[in-house]
């Protein structure tokens, strides 16, 4: 009894040191967007120059998620993390050094490559601790320090770089990074039957039909977050241009994202306990994607604000799906084949918005992140169909709904 009082308690010790290493990823890959006009100014770049600092964040991912899921099994999923927290401090430093373009990208892409080894490896560690158990529910805590990054990102750092300077920007994410790897090393304790015995970086431990159903489950999580990605991105010079100082921009999005990250957990709690995760995927796209597209038109203030209570409701579900179809031994891989499709689409998609609207002017950007958000729906309906005779998180959400 006392031992399983003690894993009990370890899970949760482990959930909230690893969701706050995820928190330091939100906030550094928000460093850019949230001080987006005047770092253009400093690096001398346009819109599309800025795609490719946002779309960097990921590019990386495209070569390395699926071996940084096997990583973890060769060397340990923490030591691996420290090494991803490690990359990001030197990245984000080297930012803020930065007085050019070149500079800029290489820093950019170290952070990348850290938070990338960091992304797939604490959802594999957050299943290896709370598969059969909370999965949904802890999945939706997790990622939702994605948005809580971004939202101290965009209230706090416009203040720092208008006091401070822009380079005190990213040193501040920098010691964000440095402050997780300190919580890992000292806290997190790995799961009691965590698989830890990859051999070889590849796929061939996964089944086809393995294979077929993570990579449908990627493309509705990456086209989501692309979506998510372009508003942050995009609309701080959108807002500027309507009137607003880089402040009340930071502010209005800080805000949008608050309600976001309570929308999150509210989307999570109803998949996970009230068994609805489909309606809850609907509801949530369908405002996004609505919100995007009425945003150049409407008063920013309550359009945002609406997006906000809304948007997030799909997240926990869509990034719990893998987890559906994958066998324990498996998650390492399978994971890192999710991050693969989801990290090929955020890499190479913000650029195209970015290219957009430079062409094309007004919003094009925010109706491309419109149309990203909307196209994940039949890619999800794919996954459900797909996937209904298999046993995972949500059909156990159905069962315990039933008990």
């Amino acid at each position: 009894m006392a031992d399983m009082a003690a894993g009990s308690a370890n899970r949760w010790v482990a959930l909230a040191v690893l969701t706050f290493a995820r928190t330091a990823i939100g906030f550094q890959f928000q460093s850019v967007g949230a001080v987006s006009p005047l770092l253009m100014e400093r690096l001398h770049i346009a819109n599309a120059e800025l795609g490719w600092l946002i779309g960097l964040f990921s590019l990386p991912g495209v070569f390395l998620a699926l071996p940084g899921g096997l990583l973890g099994g060769r060397f340990g999923d923490r030591r691996v993390v420290l090494a991803g927290l490690g990359l990001m401090t030197a990245g984000s430093a080297l930012m803020g050094a930065a007085d050019g373009f070149a500079a800029a990208v290489v820093g950019r892409f170290l952070s990348a490559v850290g938070a990338i080894l960091l992304n797939v490896l604490l959802t594999k560690m957050v299943a290896d601790w709370f598969a059969g158990r909370e999965i949904i529910w802890a999945m939706t805590v997790l990622i939702n320090a994605w948005p809580i990054g971004i939202g101290l990102a965009l209230f706090t750092l416009p203040v720092i770089a208008n006091a401070w300077g822009l380079p005190a920007v990213f040193h501040v994410a920098a010691g964000a990074a440095a402050v997780g790897a300190a919580g890992i090393a000292l806290l997190y304790k790995p799961a009691p039957r965590a698989a830890t015995h990859a051999k070889s970086i590849g796929l061939t431990g996964l089944s086809p039909r393995e294979t077929g159903l993570v990579s449908v489950a990627s493309v509705p999580w990456m086209l989501y977050n692309v979506g998510y990605a372009v508003m942050l991105g995009f609309v701080p010079s959108l807002l500027v241009r309507g009137g607003l100082s880089v402040e009340q921009a930071g502010v209005l999005l800080g805000l949008s994202t608050l309600l976001i990250i309570g929308s999150v957990l509210l989307g999570g709690a109803a998949a996970q306990w009230l068994a609805r995760p489909d309606v809850v995927v609907v509801l949530g796209i369908l405002a996004f994607t609505g919100g995007l597209v009425v945003l150049p038109y409407a008063p920013p203030w309550p359009t945002l604000i609406a997006v906000g209570l809304l948007a997030g409701l799909p997240a926990g579900t869509l990034v719990a799906a893998p987890t559906a179809v994958l066998r324990p031994e498996n998650r390492g891989a399978g994971m890192g084949l999710f991050y693969t499709g989801y990290y090929a689409g955020m890499a190479l998609l913000p650029p195209v918005a970015g290219w957009l609207q430079d062409v094309l002017g007004r919003s094009a950007a925010l109706y491309f992140a419109a149309a990203a958000v909307l196209a994940a729906l039949p890619f999800y309906v794919a996954f459900r169909a797909m996937s209904s005779k298999r046993e995972g998180p949500i059909a156990g959400a159905d069962r315990a709904r039933r008990a």
